[in-house]
C-alpha cells in the first residue's frame, strides 16, 4: 500500500455497516469516519477485513477485502465508504466446483493494517444455497439436525427411538445422554439400540429428502 514514514497521525471512528443482515445478492455498504490529528497534511490507506466467526472449514484469521486512500489536511475529517458483496465472504467449495459463502456470523473489521484493526461490527449472513449432502453410516446427529431438509424427518426419528427409554445406569447411577453428546453421535453409534436394517432404511429415506 505504499506504507512509508507518516508524518501525521489519524484517528477513526464512528463505522457503520449498512445492514446487520445480508443475503445472497445483497451489497453491503461499510463506513467511517477518518480524521487527521496530526499538525501535517498526509494520506491515509484504510484497510477492510473480513473475519468468519463460526467457521467449518479452514480459513484465514482475517482477509483482506478491501482498501481505500484518503488524503487529509491538518483537523479534517472524511468519511470513508466500501462495499462488499457474498463473494467477498466466500471461499472456494469443492463440492460445488464453485465459491460458496456459509450462513453464519462474520466479523467486518476497518483499520491501518492487519494487526491494528481500529473499529470492527459484526453481520449475520444467510445464503438459500445448500451444499450437496450425503447421508450414510458416520453422519452425526448434530449434521442431520441442523440440515433444513432432514431436521423434520430426524425429529420424528428421535421422538420414537425416546418412547419408553429410560435413563442408562452404570455402576448404580443415572448417566445423562446430553444434547451435545447426542450431537456429535454418528448413525452407528445407534446399531445398539436400533436394528441394522432400521438404520440403513432411515438412511435411504434421509438421502431421498437430500435429493
Amino acid at each position: 500500500f505504499g506504507h512509508g514514514l507518516s508524518y501525521t497521525e489519524f484517528s477513526y471512528s464512528n463505522m457503520k455497516l449498512s445492514s446487520a443482515e445480508m443475503k445472497d445478492g445483497d451489497i453491503l455498504k461499510v463506513s467511517i469516519d477518518v480524521e487527521n490529528i496530526g499538525k501535517r497534511p498526509g494520506s491515509e490507506v484504510v484497510q477492510l477485513y473480513v473475519s468468519g466467526k463460526n467457521s467449518t472449514v479452514p480459513r484465514a484469521v482475517k482477509e483482506l477485502k478491501g482498501f481505500a486512500k484518503v488524503f487529509l489536511n491538518p483537523g479534517e475529517k472524511k468519511t470513508v465508504t466500501m462495499e462488499l458483496c457474498a463473494r467477498d465472504f466466500a471461499y472456494y467449495e469443492t463440492k460445488i466446483h464453485d465459491w460458496y459463502t456459509p450462513s453464519g456470523t462474520y466479523e467486518i473489521q476497518i483499520g491501518h493494517a492487519s494487526d491494528e484493526i481500529r473499529e470492527a461490527a459484526e453481520l449475520t449472513f444467510t445464503t438459500d444455497v445448500l451444499l450437496p449432502f450425503t447421508v450414510d453410516m458416520t453422519t452425526t446427529m448434530g449434521e442431520l439436525m441442523n440440515h433444513p431438509k432432514t431436521a423434520g424427518k430426524m425429529m420424528e426419528y428421535l421422538e420414537g427411538i425416546s418412547q419408553g427409554e429410560e435413563p442408562k445406569k452404570e455402576d448404580g447411577e443415572v448417566q445423562l445422554v446430553t444434547p451435545e453428546i447426542i450431537a456429535q453421535m454418528p448413525l452407528k453409534s445407534f446399531l445398539s439400540v436400533i436394528p441394522g436394517e432400521a438404520i440403513e432404511q432411515m438412511i435411504v429415506e434421509l438421502n431421498a429428502l437430500c435429493q
